[in-house]
């Protein structure tokens, strides 16, 4: 899953203390993954920005909103939620590519 959570299943239904359920974030990412693939990329941007302040903290989420932010021209927030994403190793090699 390239989403996945590391929480324990008995938080599946409550918030963890995050503002947003486990299975609230994965349906605003459900719903970011088709409004990206449908081109509305400031709707996915809303998302997946809610379900980050919800409690998502994934590099997964912060690579592709990173993503987002620089093809819709918003330079400084693609900047630093790619850097959190780069906190992943997986992740660095492509952080530096989409930086360059």
């Amino acid at each position: 899953e390239i989403f996945r959570d590391e929480e324990d299943e008995d938080l599946l239904y409550g918030t963890g203390g995050s503002g947003l359920s486990k299975l609230e974030r994965d349906a605003l990412i459900g719903q970011g993954i088709d409004l990206q693939s449908r081109g509305q990329l400031g709707e996915a941007i809303d998302c997946y920005e809610k379900a980050i302040k919800g409690g998502l903290n994934i590099a997964a989420a912060h690579f592709t909103i990173g993503l987002l932010y620089l093809e819709t021209g918003r330079t400084d927030d693609a900047k630093q939620s790619l850097m959190l994403a780069a906190k992943d190793a997986a992740y660095r090699e492509a952080v530096e590519t989409a930086l360059a």
